[in-house]
């Protein structure tokens, strides 16, 4: 049996279009479209300004010669591989610091001249200050990627993926030696404080591994299907998310490189200014006051989201993205977005240095008197202001908000959306759930004559078997005394635009699909405390959940027909003699099944088929929408 550490085809396959169709890495580093502006002959007859604005123009040249250099060099090619990336970003480090030394040179003779004025002395080192600050900028992007290219292609995308004979114990052996490796790696990286908070994101996902390993653990101890499928395709999801990430991080380095590219204008905006001056007689410079001034400065850049689902919101890394830079000084600012009539407002203080700030922006859903069921059209006001309440800038950016019914698969762009996201539709702690359970809970008293007269998940009456199929059996008659019929409908996780009824709609409009009978039943078992699977056969889905014994897992499950809703397969004779066959430790069928790890080697094996760990709902951080 051997252990394959491949690369990921697909996703380099993706990366190859995205970075040929977009031009991400020419965002980041080409294209810079600089002010340019003829070089003045820099005449030295003693006129200081004269002086000072040919030392200007020679800095404004070494800049707009050493970048020009830097795109000739650029290309998606350059980024085509680790080994190309990591050279080129070595050749434009060097090209900075070459630029940078030469800076440094005429900066020194700039501030060795004499007799300037206070208003030239001030506009002298603002002009420095701010070329330094868009040199800086540029090298701290071109050394972190010089770390994160290599590391990305090499270790973030390396995971290991399962071979048909690999086991699950091979498998998990391999991810937590990569795993470990990987984390090793990323606590000597070095990321610039403008993308800190995404850096810190990306990392946090590759966290997901150690729910990755700890289901292939116990999936190799019970010869577990169900956790080795789990695990699976949670690194389908880890891969998936860390590429979006992965992307967004680029994005935004190319965000900063880009108010690099401002600052540079900026300072030709000095020179031209200061050059105005030396025009003017002696008068007209006393009565004179520069307008570019760099103190305070702000550079905004905006991204948003324009169309929300509110049942994935809790997928969203964020609804929309400002990039603030600062040129020149410290400046305290207040960041306030919401979106009336969907979230609260999200108000936040920044205390701004001469550099850019990332922020992903996500308020808060509104918890009480929101109404999702349609669609409609909102905004998304933004504004940024000065701590005493002064505006500096705001935006108002249109929304559509769709139903909380309505969901879509195929979109990364603020988020991590898979098949997984169903979770978002569970809701075991809803009012009609309580209720469900309760008329539950009658039906298993019957059964049992009172000898078992709750609903507590993994509790000890008859046997792990009996028990765990009381539960199960008995939401299921529970269903069917409420009312509630299957909906022959076909539906997809996998399509766009499809609409699902969370288990609350379904129990009040007595009807529903597949895939909502299911949201129902395991939102039903899991209040219970009890491990729950949703299944996706090909255009089906099911509930299976887990027998425990002694409070351990034992790898064991239950199969749950949820669409058995009607009285010839689900009458409460049917109920009591599945309870009597299991007591007798005889095999049982119907709308719940019991399989063993060979039934279900076989049943997942079928093309297509999906399954979902609803235990998972709190490591991906999904929740229901609470309105």
């Amino acid at each position: 049996m051997k252990m394959k550490k491949k690369k990921i085809g697909v996703i380099f396959l993706v990366l190859a279009i995205v970075f040929n169709s977009s031009g991400c890495f020419s965002k980041i580093f080409g294209n810079r479209n600089r002010t340019e502006s003829s070089l003045t002959e820099s005449v030295y007859s003693g006129d200081d300004i004269q002086e000072l604005v040919g030392y200007f123009d020679q800095s404004k040249k070494t800049i707009s010669d050493g970048f020009k250099r830097i795109e000739g060099m650029v290309t998606d090619e350059s980024f085509s591989s680790s080994d190309n990336a990591v050279q080129c970003c070595k050749q434009c480090i060097d090209i900075v610091e070459e630029i940078d030394s030469d800076l440094q040179s005429l900066e020194k003779k700039a501030f060795s001249i004499n007799g300037l004025d206070d208003k030239l002395k001030n506009v002298r080192e603002q002009y420095f200050n701010v070329c330094t600050a868009g040199l800086n900028s540029t090298s701290e992007v071109y050394n972190f990627l010089l770390e994160f290219m290599s590391f990305y292609y090499n270790t973030l995308l390396a995971i290991p993926t399962p071979d048909n004979d690999d086991s699950a114990l091979d498998f998990g052996n391999a991810i937590s030696g990569w795993y470990t490796s990987a984390k090793a790696e990323v606590e000597k990286m070095n990321c610039p404080s403008c993308l800190q908070s995404l850096w810190d994101d990306l990392t946090e996902t590759l966290d997901l591994n150690n729910t990755i390993i700890e289901k292939l653990s116990i999936s190799s101890k019970y010869n577990d299907n169900l956790r080795l499928r789990s695990a699976i395709n949670l690194c389908i999801r880890y891969v998936t998310s860390i590429e979006n990430k992965s992307m967004n991080l680029l994005n935004r380095a190319g965000d900063q490189e880009e108010f690099a590219d401002e600052l540079i204008n900026f300072s030709d905006s000095i020179v031209n200014e200061t050059k105005e001056y030396s025009k003017l007689d002696q008068k007209d410079r006393e009565i004179y006051e520069f307008e570019n001034d760099a103190t305070g400065k702000l550079y905004f850049k905006y991204e948003n989201i324009d169309t929300i689902y509110p049942a994935l919101y809790s997928t969203y890394d964020s609804i929309c993205y400002i990039g603030v830079g600062c040129f020149a000084g410290n400046k305290k600012i207040m960041v306030e977005a919401e979106i009336p009539g969907l979230t609260q407002k999200y108000s936040e203080t920044f205390e701004l240095e001469p550099s850019f700030t990332t922020l992903s922006i996500k308020p808060p859903f509104i918890t009480e008197g929101l109404d999702l069921t349609s669609a409609k059209e909102a905004q998304l006001n933004i504004k940024i202001s000065e701590t005493d309440g002064t505006v500096i800038e705001s935006k108002t950016c249109p929304i559509t908000i769709k139903s909380k019914y309505d969901v879509e698969w195929t979109s990364d762009e603020y988020g991590t959306l898979t098949k997984d996201n169903i979770l978002c539709f569970l809701d075991p702690e809803s009012e009609e759930i309580s209720n469900l359970k309760r008329l539950a809970i009658e039906e298993i008293s019957s059964v049992t004559n009172g000898k078992v007269s709750s609903f507590a998940g993994y509790q000890k009456h008859y046997g792990p078997y009996v028990d765990t199929y009381l539960q199960a059996a008995g939401i299921m008659r529970a269903l069917y005394d409420m009312g509630v019929r299957y909906n022959a409908d076909s539906y997809s996780i996998s399509g766009s635009n499809q609409h699902i009824l969370f288990p609350d709609d379904v129990l009040r409009q007595k009807s529903g699909l597949c895939i909502e009978t299911s949201l129902v039943v395991a939102s039903a078992l899991m209040s219970a405390k009890m491990h729950v699977f949703l299944i996706f056969p090909p255009g089906h889905a099911q509930v299976a959940v887990e027998v425990w014994n002694n409070g351990k897992g034992a790898g064991e499950y239950f199969l749950i027909e949820t669409t058995a809703l009607t009285e010839s397969s689900n009458n409460q004779k049917i109920f009591a003699d599945g309870a009597t066959t299991l007591s007798k430790g005889e095999p049982l069928t119907g709308m719940v099944t019991y399989f063993n790890n060979d039934h279900w080697a076989r049943y997942l094996n079928k093309e297509g088929t999906y399954i979902i760990d609803c235990n998972d709902i709190n490591i991906l951080g999904m929740a229901p929408i609470s309105n």
